[in-house]
Formats: structure tokens, C-alpha cells, sequence
């Protein structure tokens, strides 16, 4: 049996007939050597030149295990087999097994969890463990003022992926999206909220200026648990015939409850960004 423990992020392995040269924790491709990762965030669990499994043909059959709990132990996120389509692997000295996840619903901000997994080798009794706590939190670029609203998460999202990084891109389209949103003085389980959305350069001139996306919900509002599951603002810098490769915006962003007015309910983002 063997047992290590990275000083820098607490990542813990133990094996049994199974053994790794290196495990790590990798984000943009970088050793993350922290306990703190931002919602939304894609990251990597690499084991490197793990052996021991019984070889096959030239072949090895290896399992992996993942479940996140919380802080109540609650398990949240399982995947029984991640390498469960893939039957064998060639049998060599630089063998790299890796999890790939997304820190994300219905993981949630704020809170403590910690990640399991569990390499074992499916023709023999070879088991290699991973531990590893950390706590989820919001884009703390992103500011968030609140009154009378209330939110689950508010993240970026641009080309296929949250942002963590404050990266957008100036050809494809931009979200802003809201998870959670509560609080709005509802009639028969209908709200009905505004959206107004403001994109400037670094000088402060106005690029995008939309008074109210949700104009044309006036009449027919909408379900409260639409809007708790999610709520999208978007834009593409390319249909404005902007070209801002480079250069930094502002984002700022206000939803509102228009049954009290936006200065009782409402809930502001501001978000300083650089377009590619």
C-alpha cells in the first residue's frame, strides 16, 4: 500500500497493486496547485505513468470510479465507469489515465465538496485512490448587487464553455445566464421581469444598449420555474460590425421586477472583460 499527499492542493492517492508516477489536478492545461475553483471551471484529473494492472495480449483493462459529495456527504456527482467504452488500453510504462470534469450544476457555488476517484484494474485486485476537497465559488470578477432578488449562480458563457478566465469572444455569441432567480412579486405563478443589457468599450462609450430584452414578455410574463431553471441575456459583437479582438468591455446588466419597479427588486452585474 502506498500513500501521498500534495502539499500544495491536499490531493491524497493511495494504491493497492496499483501505483503512479505523478497525479495532478490540471486547468488550461496548468498543474493547479489550489483548493478554490471557480464555477463552471473545466478540470482535469491526470495520472501518469500509472502500472500495475494485469497486461492482457498487450492489453490492460482499467476502471475509474468519480463521486463529489458535499459537506453533508451527500453524493452529488457519479460516474461509475469513465473508461467503460473504452474496453483496453495498450500496455506500457507511460500509461496516462485522466478524468475530465466540468465543475458545474449540480455542483453550486459557495459550497465545500470533495472529489473521489477510484482506478482499479478490472482482471485483477489492483485499486489506486484519489481524494480531493475543495470549494466551488462565484467568478470573482463578476460583481453581483442584489436587492429584494435573489440568485443561485450568474456566470459567462462563450464558445461552448462557462468563462473563468473573463475571455469572450468577438465572433460568436455571448451569454449571460442566471440560474436560480427568485423573489419576483408573482400573480398565479407568472412574473414579470425586465433585462436590460449594456455593452461599452474602455472608454465608456456605449457599444450595445438593449432597454429591456424581456419587452415582448409584458403581457404574457413568465413561468417562475423557467426562471429559477434559467435565464439567458446574449449578444454577438459580429452583428454589430465591431471588431474588438484585443481590447477590453464592460458588461453591465440589470434584471428587474417590473411589478414593484427596478429600484425595489432587481439584481445588477457588472463584468469587465477582453474580447479575442
Amino acid at each position: 500500500m502506498s500513500f501521498k499527499k500534495n502539499a500544495s492542493n491536499g490531493l491524497t492517492t493511495s494504491g493497492h497493486n496499483l501505483s503512479c508516477e505523478e497525479a495532478n489536478i490540471f486547468i488550461n492545461d496548468e498543474p493547479f496547485n489550489e483548493n478554490e475553483i471557480v464555477y463552471g471551471e473545466d478540470v482535469s484529473f491526470k495520472f501518469m505513468g500509472i502500472n500495475g494492472f494485469k497486461s492482457e495480449n498487450g492489453m490492460v483493462f482499467p476502471g475509474m470510479k468519480v463521486v463529489i459529495t458535499n459537506s453533508k456527504g451527500e453524493e452529488i456527482v457519479k460516474f461509475d465507469d469513465l473508461y467503460d467504452d473504452k474496453k483496453s488500453l495498450p500496455d506500457n510504462n507511460e500509461l496516462i489515465l485522466t478524468a475530465n470534469l466540468t465543475f458545474a450544476k449540480p455542483l453550486v457555488s459557495g459550497e465545500k465538496y470533495k472529489a473521489e476517484i477510484l482506478i482499479w484494474d478490472k482482471k485483477s485486485d489492483g485499486t489506486f485512490k484519489t481524494n480531493y476537497a475543495f470549494s466551488l465559488i462565484e467568478n470573482p470578477v463578476i460583481e453581483i448587487t442584489t436587492s429584494n432578488l435573489e440568485y443561485q449562480e450568474v456566470y459567462l458563457f462563450s464558445e461552448d464553455k462557462t468563462v473563468t478566465d473573463n475571455v469572450i469572444s468577438n465572433s460568436t455569441i455571448n451569454y449571460i445566464i442566471f440560474e436560480g432567480l427568485s423573489g419576483f412579486n408573482s400573480k398565479n405563478e407568472i412574473a414579470y421581469p425586465g433585462l436590460n443589457l449594456i455593452v461599452s468599450d474602455s472608454k465608456g462609450n456605449v457599444l450595445i444598449e438593449e432597454e429591456d430584452l424581456l419587452e415582448a414578455y409584458n403581457g404574457s410574463g413568465l413561468k417562475e420555474d423557467e426562471l429559477s431553471n434559467q435565464l439567458r441575456a446574449s449578444f454577438n459583437l459580429n452583428d454589430y460590425d465591431f471588431n474588438l479582438s484585443g481590447q477590453n468591455i464592460h458588461i453591465y446588466i440589470m434584471v428587474w421586477d417590473k411589478e414593484v419597479g427596478s429600484g425595489e427588486a432587481f439584481l445588477e452585474i457588472n463584468a469587465d472583460c477582453e474580447v479575442k
